[in-house]
């Protein structure tokens, strides 16, 4: 059995106030508590975007180096998509696999997002966003 990759979860503000986060390694129940804080930072992230009088908020979110996931950490997305329904624009994630992509398609089904996209790269990622 190969060893996990270590967990590595960011989120930052971009000068153009487009969200850039990350999601790197597991994100399996072991690391749950790591996900609820990357989840509350962007949640912060989030309000402090939609509080700059622009009225639009991007996220762009890393999952190429994401590894494993399941039921516990699915349902910790899932309630940050049905959160940030209301503030978020677009979001849009680049690099990630058929499974993560497949799991990102039941996640935007069951939040209700229909603004919440899967792409091969960051540029096309960041050109649907800014469309």
């Amino acid at each position: 059995m190969a060893p996990e990759q270590e967990t590595k979860l960011s989120v930052s503000i971009a000068a153009d106030n487009t969200i850039e986060a990350a999601l790197a390694g597991s994100i399996s129940s072991a690391h749950i508590d790591d996900l609820k804080s990357w989840v509350e930072n962007l949640k912060k992230a989030i309000l402090e975007v939609s509080g700059n009088g622009s009225g639009k908020v991007f996220i762009l979110i890393d999952i190429s180096q994401m590894g494993s996931f399941d039921d516990s950490s699915f349902d910790v997305i899932k309630d940050l998509l049905v959160f940030d329904k209301k503030y978020v624009t677009k979001t849009a994630t680049f690099g990630g696999n058929t499974l993560t992509v497949m799991a990102q398609k039941t996640l935007s089904i069951l939040s209700g997002r229909d603004n919440f996209k899967a792409f091969k790269s960051r540029e096309e990622a960041l050109t649907w966003l800014k469309s």
